[in-house]
């Protein structure tokens, strides 16, 4: 993940049950950003008075996979990529490490809030990727509360997305930071990965400032548009040939050379 361990180890840890108690953030204005191995370690370590961050079982990092679905023809990632105003993302999520599962429709309100909702759900429903009839109900109810057109066509797994997580929670305010690393992304037999050496910090707040936020801000780092990882793994496995929203942020943004 290319943080020290006394970074890793250097703030208050926090369970899972009190970090939703202080920043569920079902409802939430995200911003991304991507910060080189430097960066990162500097960022971690302003933020150790301000911040807990997320132990289980002794862990502070953890293993992610999520399976994403598209419609055939990806109309979902279109309209990702299209920055339509109306758009979702349909994913399950797997917490490798407790072997917890999800179901989970992502929503972009008007105000660019996110919003999500999921759901439980049983190994075998993210290992065959298939929408139950029970799973279409929620995401038909989840789209109508927001006035979203249902999708046309049964959705199917796309691409699946690994990669390692550390969260941090404040200690004041309703904000949550995750560090996503060793980002790989799967289809089929294609495979590709995002550099080690860059990450993404995705600060996650009500109002869309922070602390975390002003400090990066203050250090001229940007938040990046586009940085979505469904986003860049369908670029680089399924749209290679394509000039996407999302090629001019994987060339600027997750080359290794970059300092």
């Amino acid at each position: 993940m290319g943080l020290a361990d006394d970074v890793v180890s250097g703030f208050d840890s926090i369970d899972l049950e009190s970090l939703d108690e202080r920043a569920r953030l079902m409802q939430r204005i995200n911003r991304k950003y991507v910060l080189d191995a430097g960066q990162l370690q500097a960022f971690m370590r302003a933020m150790q008075p301000h911040f807990d961050a997320l132990e289980i079982d002794g862990s502070r990092r953890f293993e992610y996979s999520n399976v994403y679905l598209d419609s055939p023809r990806l109309a979902t990632f279109v309209a990702h990529n299209q920055g339509r105003r109306k758009r979702f993302k349909l994913r399950f999520r797997r917490y490798c490490d407790s072997d917890e599962q999800f179901f989970e429709v992502k929503i972009k309100g008007f105000r660019g809030e996110t919003v999500k909702y999921r759901m439980p759900v049983e190994s075998s429903a993210c290992h065959c990727g298939i929408l139950s009839p029970e799973l279409t109900d929620f995401l038909n109810a989840s789209l109508d509360r927001h006035d979203y057109r249902r999708p046309v066509g049964r959705m199917r797994p796309v691409i699946e997305v690994r990669y390692r997580r550390m969260t941090l929670v404040d200690r004041h305010e309703p904000v949550r930071v995750t560090i996503d690393s060793d980002i790989i992304f799967a289809a089929g037999e294609r495979r590709d990965a995002l550099p080690s050496c860059r990450h993404i910090v995705e600060i996650k707040s009500a109002q869309g400032r922070s602390l975390a936020d002003r400090w990066l801000l203050g250090r001229r780092v940007r938040p990046v548009k586009q940085c979505s990882k469904y986003g860049m793994g369908v670029n680089l496995l399924l749209a290679a040939h394509r000039n996407t929203r999302f090629s001019p942020v994987i060339r600027r943004q997750f080359s290794p050379a970059l300092p």
